[in-house]
């Protein structure tokens, strides 16, 4: 593979740790929990970029492991948590305010309903 070949699947690669910082990010929307559930929680990370990985060395051809792979890899992961997890703590900031209103809603249908009765 000559060198011209390398600067668009670096990219791709790029674009794959992005993607799988993506699946990480949503994952971590379930907040604190057990050590056992973050042990879970890492290795289905690192098996969905493993996969990722045989997959695109499969799809592309490539005889031998690449580092550009690899450090494509860690540049799209360190894109998605400077850019892409602030856009997840965004909407899950939303979505937490949006659930307080709701719930704020019930208890105060609840609180007149009983006063009504």
């Amino acid at each position: 593979m000559d060198s011209a070949n390398q600067l668009p699947l670096f990219l791709v690669y790029a674009l794959t740790g992005y993607l799988v910082g993506g699946v990480y990010g949503i994952l971590s929307l379930f907040g604190n929990r057990p050590r056992w559930f973050v042990f879970i929680k890492d290795v289905l990370f690192f098996l969905v970029l493993l996969f990722a990985d045989v997959w695109l060395s499969i799809r592309f051809s490539l005889p031998d492991f690449r580092l550009f792979g690899v450090l494509g890899n860690a540049v799209g992961i360190l894109l998605y948590l400077k850019s892409g997890q602030r856009t997840v703590a965004f909407f899950k900031k939303m979505c937490y305010n949006i659930g307080t209103k709701v719930k704020k809603r019930h208890a105060k249908r609840k609180k007149v309903e009983k006063t009504q009765e």
